[in-house]
């Protein structure tokens, strides 16, 4: 474990991951722009009705484009953020306890990719999708969404403790 966190928290390796977040943000927008709505995954839940609007919405080209997007795109961008949160935790906690936290964001990955494994699922399906599948997809992104706040929370809270005590440092003496 302590490769990987040294591994994620070197600077480069931030750069990187951090690069691989925005060039996949970017990707989002050009496919919400090309789908012509929102993706399943920004909404904070949706029921079978609003899921049936999106697919008709979409259109069977979009859904095609969608289902791809989930299986590449929005494999990389949980992969990039993940190292990347999971990096600046572990950079911003250093040797205290508080290390173990980094792992959190590689769970909030893991969601995100069960989450677009149900989208895919039913982007595939369509319109052969159930009520209960809709139920549970949306419950996963829930959690995701509820998860994300909770990662850039910790971030948050780790970069201050982290300038608290670099201040503590460097002004002891003043």
């Amino acid at each position: 474990m302590q490769n990987l966190f040294n591994l994620i928290s070197q600077k480069r390796f931030l750069f990187l991951s951090f690069g691989g977040v925005l060039v996949c943000m970017f990707g989002f927008l050009a496919l919400e722009n090309e789908l012509g709505l929102p993706i399943l995954d920004v909404l904070p839940h949706y029921d079978l009705s609003a899921v049936e609007q999106s697919m008709v919405g979409y259109g069977e080209e979009g859904r095609k484009l969608y289902a791809w997007a989930s299986l590449t795109l929005d494999v990389l961008f949980p992969i990039c953020y993940s190292c990347f949160f999971g990096g600046l935790m572990v950079l911003f906690s250093g040797l205290s306890p508080f290390r173990w936290l980094a792992l959190l964001p590689f769970g909030l990955g893991f969601i995100d990719v069960v989450e677009n494994i149900q989208i895919c699922t039913m982007l595939f399906q369509y319109p052969n999708i159930t009520e209960s599948q809709v139920s549970v997809a949306s419950i996963t992104t829930s959690l995701k969404h509820a998860m994300v706040i909770i990662v850039y929370s910790l971030v948050a809270l780790q970069a201050i403790y982290a300038f608290i005590k670099w201040v503590k440092v460097h002004f002891k003496g003043s």
